[in-house]
């Protein structure tokens, strides 16, 4: 099984767990203290869109901290099961959904993981809904009546019917599922099982909780992102060493494109260089997936060691372009809603890159102390994203609010020890819309998943043929169905 990944959900207009507009193991710890809070630093986002509200996952902590993004300032710790590891909320951003693996430990029984349903409008804990073993991903369909939740060590899925909190008969799959993404019309599921060397991709129809004919993929898949239109599923093969008879052999990680329509991989996108890959987004408008990447000599343990870089892929092509490079332990990217800036998190150097897309050249980094960030998420309206760190005082994690149109950075804001999930969602009764963007990190760190505000009321079903609601750039909710292909 994977131990130790940060998972993050971002509502704004790309697994989350998330950019284009979507959502989705760790060591036994102990909780820690519940986490200091900074000094409030405005935040532009709030001015824009409305308040939001930042939950952060303290897996050690066994704790979610709520941060107001009026004031960047944390609330009261929200205690939740034994070792917290994922988040997603419903798309009337009323209910949050925390997975908790409850202690597991070497040399133990493997116990039931837990998912807690958290009230957003008074950040009030439900009952614990009981799930599978050692639960490692969670996602919600659009029309929020479905949360979906990847059991690794039973090898199956649970869906829970969100208007009961009631877990249903547990969905077979693939051999230690790690992620899930959901079609933008919410018909399929698609679950990411990482095996035991050839990855699986098992689509289950949320209408029967049937799951289809396992699709093969890569080397240690660890994610699965949807395009907007809801096309094409990008699955993210991490690569890396693997044990033989022979010995260690490296597998070169890689991206395996599915039909949608077909359930049937294409061709395998090969990244030069044989690279390790780190994390994946799609730009809001569905024509660029960006892959972030190891040197394959590089990335060994305990760390690697030179850059990283990011490559652009043209999704109507399946092409990748120039690499860009970026930092040492560069682990976390996110784009902003205008599709305009990548920002990548880098813990060795203690700083966020920003990447402008159109010359895809890489910008003054933004320093954030000593926070060690691993992940990067963009706020709603794009105006602020948040670099999660696991580096601070007694191991408890923080979160850095950067303005977007200055890239400074403000107050690092105090979380829970060993920050594993975060998701941004609104405050009050705005109906967001699940449109699907996923960013991964397979070596501990992290999984985005980002929605985008819809303000003209609930979301309405657009003609197969245009494919799902978009998010227009700035995050500003589209009124009509995008035509085909846009």
């Amino acid at each position: 099984m994977r131990l130790g990944r940060l998972m993050t959900v971002a509502a704004v207009a790309g697994a989350a767990g998330l950019t284009a507009c979507g959502v989705p193991g760790q060591a036994p710890s102990a909780p820690g203290s519940a986490p200091a809070t900074a000094s409030p630093t405005p935040s532009p986002t709030s001015a824009a869109t409305g308040a939001s509200t930042v939950y952060v996952v303290g897996y050690m902590s066994g704790t979610v901290t709520p941060i107001d993004t009026a004031t960047n300032t944390a609330g009261q710790a929200i205690k939740v099961g034994p070792q917290p590891i994922a988040i997603a909320v419903t798309p009337d951003g009323q209910t949050a959904y925390v997975v908790s693996q409850n202690g597991y430990g070497a040399g133990q029984d493997v116990p039931d993981g837990t998912v807690t349903p958290i009230t957003t409008a008074t950040n009030t804990p439900g009952k614990p809904i009981t799930v599978g073993k050692y639960p490692a991903a969670i996602a919600i369909t659009p029309d929020g009546k479905t949360a979906y939740v990847a059991n690794q060590d039973d090898d199956t899925v649970t869906p829970i019917t969100t208007a009961t909190n009631t877990p249903g008969k547990p969905i077979n799959v693939g051999a230690l599922p790690t992620a899930i993404a959901i079609t933008p019309d919410g018909r399929t599921a698609y679950v990411v099982s990482y095996g035991f060397g050839q990855g699986t991709v098992t689509p289950i129809n949320t209408a029967t909780n049937a799951p289809g004919p396992p699709i093969n993929v890569g080397f240690d898949p660890q994610a699965v992102v949807i395009t907007p239109d809801g096309r094409t599923a990008y699955v993210l093969n991490a690569g890396g060493y693997t044990g033989t008879l022979s010995g260690q052999v490296y597998e070169a990680g890689s991206i395996t494109p599915i039909s949608t329509a077909t359930n049937r991989p294409g061709r395998t996108i090969e990244i030069g260089g044989s690279p390790t890959l780190v994390a994946m987004a799609i730009s809001p408008n569905g024509q660029t997936a960006y892959v972030l990447a190891h040197p394959p000599e590089k990335f060994t343990p305990p760390e690697p060691e030179g850059d990283g870089f990011v490559v652009p892929v043209a999704t109507a092509t399946d092409q990748p372009a120039k690499p860009v490079s970026v930092g040492e332990l560069a682990s976390g990217l996110a784009i902003t809603p205008d599709g305009k800036t990548l920002y990548i998190a880098d813990s060795k150097s203690n700083e966020v890159t920003p990447i402008a897309t159109a010359t895809s050249t890489a910008g003054q980094p933004i320093s954030t102390g000593d926070a060690g960030p691993v992940a990067v998420v963009a706020g709603p309206g794009g105006q602020t994203v948040y670099a999660v760190g696991e580096s601070g005082e007694a191991l408890n994690g923080s979160v850095t609010p950067i303005a977007t149109a200055t890239n400074q950075q403000g107050s690092p804001i105090g979380v829970g020890a060993s920050p594993k999930a975060i998701v941004i969602t609104p405050s009050g009764s705005t109906p967001y819309l699940d449109t699907i963007a996923t960013n991964v990190v397979p070596q501990g760190f992290l999984v985005f998943a980002q929605v985008c505000p819809l303000t003209r009321g609930a979301p309405q079903p657009c003609p197969s043929s245009a494919g799902p609601l978009t998010c227009m750039p700035g995050g500003t909710p589209q009124s009509a169905c995008p035509s085909p292909g846009s």
